[in-house]
């Protein structure tokens, strides 16, 4: 998918979950860990070209996020 179509799903996801959502660990959780109908990971690709999942991704990107505002 290209990085549109894939913001636009998990947003949709949101939307699905977001009446279960409180925390962002429960978006990434709920909508942002895998494939509903398959159970595959999301995967994202890195400015290096690197795939990972994309709830280790945001969970990394939320860590960072935190640490820095506590500076």
């Amino acid at each position: 998918h290209t990085p549109q179509e894939a913001v636009a799903h998990v947003r949709a996801k949101y939307e699905h979950f977001k009446g279960q959502i409180k925390t962002p660990e429960d978006f990434i959780r709920l909508a942002a860990t895998k494939i509903l109908l398959t159970g595959q990971p999301y995967l994202v690709r890195t400015r290096n070209g690197e795939e990972i999942s994309l709830n280790i991704w945001l969970s990394n990107a939320l860590r960072e996020h935190r640490e820095k505002e506590v500076k």
